[in-house]
């Protein structure tokens, strides 16, 4: 798929479509790479509403510590997704 159409699709699909396509990729083992880059999208987003530019500025000095705390971040992200999906 070229960079341009995957570009507009991440720009105009709302976050809800997004979570169903996620999960529905997800439950049958289709995982793509387009679902994971909406996945980090809307990761961000939510990530986004929850930290400061100065704690983000702060992060990126990640270390391997770090990384592990975005990691459950993120896991703990998609655990509540799924559970206001269903």
């Amino acid at each position: 798929m070229p960079a341009l159409v995957i570009d507009e699709l991440r720009n105009s699909v709302s976050d809800g479509d997004l979570i169903k396509a996620i999960v529905q990729a997800n439950e049958h083992g289709t995982s793509s790479e387009l679902v994971e880059t909406f996945q980090q999208r809307l990761f961000k987003r939510w990530l986004k509403k929850r930290v400061s530019p100065t704690d983000i500025s702060q992060a990126n000095k990640v270390t391997k510590e770090s990384e592990l705390t975005v990691l459950k971040a993120y896991e703990e992200f998609w655990r509540r997704k799924k559970k206001y999906i269903f």
